[in-house]
Parts: structure tokens; sequence; C-alpha cells
């Protein structure tokens, strides 16, 4: 766990909710992003696996997970489509454009139906979405047909009739005796729509006066074998089953060939020329050269769909995107919208203008604060492989000039250090220290976190009898720290205190709690639920974090809390924590707790793991914003990670749908005016947004007047920022005319003197 402590004035801070304006907020980034306007939003998604690709209109559609982007064949330019942008939804199950009415169809995983065009933007089909239908109700596939769309899922087969606009048609419980079957994709040949599924493959005929809500009118063959893809022309059919390829001909169905690996997509092109995509070959079989393949994946990547369009072949990758080929024989054009490796990121870590971000599978996603822009690295060990189940990264350590930074840690292999940038990591304890008293068991290292303090790096290792141990980087000294309480063999995460603590997350598995241990004195302490003992709201402590106050507050799965004085936490007293009360009752309580941020200006920022992002004052008794996937741009209401900005109060939101940020109006300054700006200035009849003084010394006492020195605002700064909406104390808009902004520090030293003028 890592902090970022600063002292400042204690101070308190009212803000309405205006959840309305920050809708109307939203931006987006592509290759480069501008400044966050203040309350603003813009997305961060991974564009690095695309999983369904469709084309039209001289644009080339890529879906990820969360998102969409698409090439434009006339400018080169790419462009994004997701949540911020219009779409309703995250989760994309599969998309198709239909080129007569120039329209790109997105199906989620949850039911829901986008149609999204340039000129119109997005309509929202709800129907399967809002139902009441129990079970799944996926959508896996999307195929245009005359003047219909058939979607495949879960629920069988959905006829949307766009004529009408309107679900026409259900193909549901197709199985061999009415059950649930889940359909994968459809194609239309001789006059029938065909289907694959677990229970091979079904056909019925398109003839009107055929009831094809009727399982009984369905033809199956294959049933023993499961089909998940289906390609067509003309009256020509393949499908595949796993490895295996069959054929459709002159009505009978014939094995063709198995291709010794999974098979992610089929394409047929002609009456004698197909495309097979396996997991990591792309093959064709009946051009001049017969059977052959014409790519191979490059290591650790998975190939995932693949289209054919005029001048170019099309694979969606789990890594580098979309993969453009001129030709078969050349190495493709990887085409992306920067980004994250991944929407799932964990551990952010701020070091030297960028923050960085770990990604379990085995990469650090990084973001330049000065360019706006992402990079990203494959964490690979000294022999290629890539390290995996990334716990921790850290920037910090000091005093061994060969230890380049960072220092990532992985559950199984723990602590490696980087080479040259991120490549190149080598182990710290099987290729670096020689006095390492950590070993394996069970082929791992269970090295849960870790954390650098000063020339120490701290390690946190799971069901071991020593699991706190420190290394020196400069004489590589080893110690181990076992403790009194069993439940101290099972750290999950370790945070170091201002005063030098180290504070211990517990396993829920194995009592939950937090153990809190000082190396100097020996002293530890094991807090739990129980009153006098911590009486923490949960047992599953998750985060922890130092206000300027120098409080602790921890964040559990029943809710927070905070302790007022870290020093005391050892001493031998009944120690209960703090619940701070809001509304009545202690805040959050029962709330599932994820993460804990303290902005400039000492308030809270709370990540639940299903009800969002709270934002309370910095008592904790006042809110200020609840953010929802109902009321922002947030892609999850799981929230993941957290980290500020500071010095542009912008709040980088990891979800497991993605990330977000979003711009506080907390900014963290110093103790002089430096460069202060107002904007917009003038302010125009029409603005119904907030007015920005931003700049101001940390904590200023503002007072806004008109020209004979009526007092119209009086306020704090959150940090060096401060809005005004243009009204006065009574909540009316002010006049047109000229307002003058006195603003001092909090001892009164510091002064500026502006104006405002409102048109």
């Amino acid at each position: 766990m890592k902090v970022s402590k600063r002292k400042r004035t204690k101070r308190t801070s009212k803000l309405a909710v205006l959840v309305l304006l920050l809708l109307n907020l939203f931006i987006d980034t592509g290759f480069a992003q501008s400044e966050l306007p203040i309350l603003g939003w813009r997305s961060h998604f991974s564009y690095e696996n695309v999983k369904a690709i469709a084309d039209g209109n001289g644009k080339i559609f890529a879906a990820t997970e969360n998102a969409i982007f698409f090439f434009d064949q006339e400018d080169n330019s790419i462009n994004l489509i997701n949540k911020n942008t219009g779409l309703t939804d995250v989760a994309i199950g599969a998309i198709a454009y239909d080129q007569p009415r120039e329209t790109l169809i997105i199906a989620y995983q949850n039911g829901g139906i986008d149609f999204w065009s340039e000129t119109s933007g997005v309509t929202n089909i709800s129907t399967i979405r809002d139902s009441e239908i129990a079970g799944g109700k996926r959508l896996l596939d999307i195929k245009v047909f005359e003047d219909k769309l058939y979607f495949s899922g879960d629920l069988g087969i959905v006829v949307f009739d766009q004529v009408r606009n309107e679900i026409t048609e259900t193909y549901r419980n197709l199985g061999p005796n009415g059950e649930s079957l889940v359909i994968y994709e459809t194609t239309f040949a001789n006059d029938s729509i065909y289907a694959v599924s677990e229970s091979g493959i079904l056909s019925a005929s398109l003839q009107e006066g055929v009831n094809r809500q009727d399982f009984n009118n369905w033809e199956r063959t294959l049933t023993g074998l499961p089909f998940q893809h289906i390609s067509s022309f003309s009256d020509e059919i393949i499908a595949s089953s796993d490895s295996d390829l069959f054929v459709y001909s002159a009505g009978d169905w014939v094995f063709e060939r198995n291709y010794n690996e999974s098979i992610n997509d089929v394409y047929m092109v002609n009456e004698e020329i197909y495309y097979v995509l396996t997991v990591e070959d792309l093959w064709v079989t009946g051009d001049i050269s017969g059977f052959r393949s014409l790519y191979s994946a490059e290591a650790n990547q998975v190939l995932n769909t693949f289209l054919l369009v005029p001048g170019s072949g099309l694979i969606g990758a789990s890594r580098n995107g979309l993969l453009q080929f001129n030709a078969f024989n050349v190495a493709p054009n990887s085409i992306k919208p920067l980004g994250p490796a991944s929407d799932l990121v964990i551990k952010p870590s701020e070091f030297e203008g960028a923050i960085h971000w770990v990604n379990t599978s085995g990469s650090i996603s990084s973001f330049n604060l000065q360019n706006q822009s992402w990079s990203t690295r494959i964490t690979l060990d000294g022999n290629g492989n890539i390290i995996q189940n990334l716990t921790d990264i850290d920037f910090r350590l000091a005093g061994n000039a060969n230890i380049n930074l960072p220092i990532v840690s992985s559950l199984n292999d723990g602590p490696f250090f980087g080479g040259d940038g991120f490549s190149g990591f080598t182990s710290l304890l099987d290729d670096f220290s020689s006095s390492s008293p950590l070993i394996r068991i069970n082929n791992s290292y269970s090295n849960t976190s870790i954390e650098s303090e000063s020339d120490l790096l701290w390690l946190t290792t799971s069901g071991t009898t020593n699991s706190l141990h420190s290394w020196n980087a400069i004489t590589d000294v080893w110690n181990s720290y076992t403790f009194s309480f069993p439940q101290g063999r099972f750290p999950t995460d370790l945070f170091i205190g201002s005063n030098g603590f180290k504070w211990m997350p517990v396993a829920l598995s194995s009592g939950g709690g937090l153990m809190v241990f000082d190396e100097t004195t020996s002293r530890q302490r094991y807090l739990n639920t129980n009153g006098g003992q911590g009486g923490l709201p949960g047992a599953e402590v998750t985060s922890l974090a130092i206000d300027d106050d120098d409080f602790i507050w921890i964040g559990t799965n029943q809710g927070l809390c905070f302790f007022p004085n870290q020093s005391i936490i050892l001493d031998n007293i009944s120690l209960t924590a703090n619940v701070p009360i809001f509304e009545n009752r202690l805040l959050l309580r029962n709330e599932f707790i994820t993460q804990v941020q303290i902005d400039p200006a000492n308030r809270k920022w709370f990540g639940t793991r299903n009800n969002g992002l709270w934002l309370f004052s910095e008592t904790g008794e006042e809110l200020v914003y609840h953010f929802t996937t109902s009321n922002s741009p947030l892609p999850s209401n799981n929230i993941i990670s957290l980290h500020i900005d500071r010095p542009s109060g912008e709040l980088f939101i990891g979800t497991d749908k993605g990330m977000v940020s979003f711009r506080s109006d907390a900014t963290e300054g110093t103790a002089q005016h430096e460069n202060v700006k107002i904007y917009p200035n003038p302010v125009n009849p029409s603005f119904q947004g907030e007015i920005v003084i931003n700049g101001l010394a940390n904590n200023a006492l503002v007072k806004i007047t008109d020209v004979s020195g009526k007092l119209v605002r009086e306020a704090r700064a959150n940090g060096s920022t401060l809005l005004w909406n243009a009204r006065n104390i009574n909540g009316a808009r002010v006049a047109s005319g000229v307002y003058l902004v006195f603003s001092s520090s909090a001892d009164g030293v510091e002064t500026f003197v502006g104006k405002i003028v409102v048109i």
C-alpha cells in the first residue's frame, strides 16, 4: 500500500453536488490528451485486446471488452466510441455494421443493444436487458440479413426488425427436448438459418409459414459435438468444433481437418477459399497455393478474430490491438489508441512525473503526466518469460546504484528489479541477493506486497512462519520477523505509517483484521472487530491512508474508520477506532470499502465494491459527491484502485471494467499565490458552470465582492482552487458587472486581488 503524505493546515469545506454539470463535462483520450477541465471526466480504457471487428463506410471498427475504436481509412485517424462518448454500457459481446443504414450495432453481455451512427449518435434498445427472464442474457454474435438483425446468445436467437424498429421473434429453448440452449453464431445459406451450439449444428427454413420459435422445426446434426463458429458463402458453409473444421457441401456435413489448437474464428471468402484462425495461427485453404499458414502469433499473444476487407486482412489480437496486413508476407501494422495494457490494473505508484500501475498478468502501464500519453511494458524475466501474478510496484528504494527501478513483486516469484527501463527484470531472490532467507513453498514465495523505506525493502509473505522481511539494499542484509498472533502469518498487504509502524491486513480466511508492528521495539498488536481490541467495522481490511492531520483511515468490508493517533496504537491500552457520523448513522456502515484516498483539501475519497465512488469532507460528516454508473461515466461500480495527481487534482479511478479519471476542484499548491488564473473571464450570460480561481495559496480565505464592497461570496479554497457559480450568498445569480476577488493565505501574509467581469 502506497501513501503520499503532505502536511497542511486543517480546514473545513462545503460544496454542493453538481451531478448534472459533471455529466456534461466528458472528454476522451486519443493519442494525446489536452488538459482536463475541472469537474471534467475522461476515459483510459485498454485497447490492446481486440475481440471483434466490423467494417463499413470506409471505417474499420474494433471492439475490446469495454470500448470500441475505429480507424478511418480516408484520413487515417483513430476515433473512440465508449461510455464517455455516448455508449450506454461496457462488457461488449459483439458488433456488426449495417451498411445501408450506416449504423454500427453493439450488443452487450447484459442484453443491452446500442445503435451508433456519426450523424444521429446512440440509440439504445433495453428490452432484453430489462426483461425479467431468468438466467444469462449475453449477446455473443450479430448477423445482418436483409432488413433484420439476428442476435445469438444465452437466450437463443433474437430477431430485430429494423423496418419496424422492434424485436419481432425470439427462438428460445432450442435444445433437443425444448430446453435452454446457448447459440454462439448464425449464418444464412440455402434459404435457411444455421446456428452453432454446444449441442451441434441447428438449421431451420426461412420460408414464410415456418414457426422457428418451435424447437421441433429445427433440424440437428453432429449433436454430440460442441460447435463455436460458422461462416458461409452462397450455399457453402464451414463450422468449427474446438480444433476441428467441418464443411457443408451438397447437403452433407463432412469433417475437413484438425488444426491441433482451438479455432477462434472462421471466414469464408467464396466457394473455394476460406480462412481459419486458431489461437496462434491464421490458415488459408483454396487459394492458388492451397492449404498453408499465413501468420503466426507473437509470443504470449492470442489471435481472437479475423476479417477480410478490400486491400487488407485484419486480426484482432490479445496484444497490440488490431493487426492490419497489407500483405501476409509482411509484418502487420498495429492499430490501437494509446491506453493501459489492461482494463484491470492495480497498485498505482507515482514517480518522476508519471503514474504506474501493474496488471496481474504481467505488465506495467504508465501515464505520463507531462505529455499526457500512455505507455506499456511487459515484465519479462531473464529467460524472456512473462513475470505473472504481479502484486505490487515500488520506485522509492534508495542506496544501491545497481538496483534499477522499478521493483515489482510477483506472488509466486518474489521481487524483481528493472534492467534497461522496464525490460530485463532481474530476480532479487534467485539471481541477485546472496543471503536471502526466503524459500519457495509449493514453488511459490507467496510474496503479497512490497514497500520501500529509505534503503530498506520490506516484503510480506503469506503462509510462512516469518511473514515480514526487510532487505538492506546497501549491505544485502536480511531480517525476518515472526508474530505471536497466528493471524500474523497471513498478511495480504503492507502499509508503512508516518511513524514507521508496519500495518498489515490479514487474509479474511485466516481471521482478518490488522497486524501492527514496530521493528525498533519489537512491539506488535493484532487489531480486530472487538471493542477495545481495535473495534474495526469489518474483519477484512482493504485499504489504508494517512490524511493531512496524521489520522490513519482504514477501509473494511463493513465500512470505514480512523485512528487519530498512530503513536498509541502499540501501547497496552484499550483501543477502539473512530467512525464519523453521517446523516445520523455510522458513515458508510456495511458498505464494502475497497479504496481510501485523501485529496489536497484533506477530503476523503472512498471506493466501494458495488456502490461506486464517494467524496466526503475532511471530517467525513458532509457528502460532496457520490458517483455511480447511472450518474457518471464510471464503467463499473466496483472500484479497485484510486490515485490522485495532487497538483492537478485529477483522480484516476480503476474499476473492474476499465479506468476513467475525474478532475476535482481540490489541487495542491504552495504557501504563496502563484500564477493565479480566473476562467472563464469575462463570464457570458449563457454560462451556467463554475468559475475557476486557480493558483491560490493553499487553503486561502477568498472573498468576492461587488465594486461597492458588498460581500457576494466567502469560502476557503480547496487546496489552491476555488469554484464560484456566479451566485451570491442567497443563491441568486449575480447581476452584470465587475466583481473583485480578495484572497489571503491562512496566516494572512500572502494576498491576491483580482477581478471577474460578468456580462
